[in-house]
């Protein structure tokens, strides 16, 4: 478009700001996901089951550091990951439709759930440190292994709804190509199907491998709807 004057007119720079901080929070968030999620930071260790009480305080206080910055990538890279949702939701004009609603309210749960499942993991690392051993095998129940409770609560219902929401906002918006939206339906899809077999099965087993294999899938596509997304902007606002 130009003026009078025959000049091109540039976009609002604060409009274009705002589509880069939504990408960079979408990229950023999922690297710090990923790095949660591929288990790098914590060396590998045998199953908790089968370490004595004593050799899992010593486990924990020796990779305490570690432990922690691994807690400090899934908090960043979660809330991150809220924010990018949420302004796609905003970009798209969807604040007002049902989709929308669904995706800042399943965020929020999702954000909760990755904050007390953080919470549990300072603690485990607190209480190996103070020698409560009651309270660090209670938190590290929470957290690791078969019984870990925060991944079936986030199976159940604010993982596909999530995805399936943001699927319906694409749809009915012009910020993503559409195919976005077609691979969140199938991204949540997957996620009802583990979580329903997930009732006759624990995840400590085959199930939890597809489960992480999904959460990988959903990594990529976030990386890929956010670099779109920066992609486009520089293209919407281009002098």
């Amino acid at each position: 478009m130009k003026s009078a004057t025959g000049m091109r007119q540039v976009g609002n720079p604060r409009e274009k700001m705002s589509y880069i901080l939504t990408a960079l929070s979408g990229i950023c968030g999922q690297l710090a996901l990923g790095v949660y999620y591929s288990g790098v930071l914590i060396p590998e260790q045998p199953r908790m089951g089968s370490l004595t009480t004593s050799q899992l305080m010593e486990f924990i206080a020796h990779n305490r550091v570690s432990i922690f910055w691994d807690a400090y990538m899934q908090s960043i890279g979660t809330l991150l990951s809220v924010i990018f949702f949420i302004r796609l939701v905003y970009l798209s004009g969807s604040a007002r439709r049902f989709a929308g609603w669904m995706v800042m309210i399943t965020s929020s749960v999702i954000l909760a759930i990755a904050l007390l499942d953080v919470t549990f993991t300072v603690a485990a690392v607190n209480a190996a440190l103070a020698a409560h051993t009651d309270t660090m095998h209670v938190a590290v129940d929470f957290i690791t292994g078969s019984t870990e409770a925060f991944d079936y609560t986030f199976l159940f219902v604010p993982a596909p709804l999530l995805i399936i929401s943001l699927a319906f906002v694409i749809l009915d918006g012009a910020l993503l190509p559409r195919i976005f939206g077609y691979m969140a339906i199938v991204i949540g899809i997957a996620f009802v199907v583990i979580g329903v077999v997930s009732l006759f099965n624990t995840l400590a087993g085959p199930g939890g491998i597809a489960f992480e294999m999904v959460q990988l899938i959903q990594v990529i596509w976030v990386l890929a709807s956010a670099v779109f997304l920066l992609i486009y902007s520089q293209k919407k606002f281009k002098p």
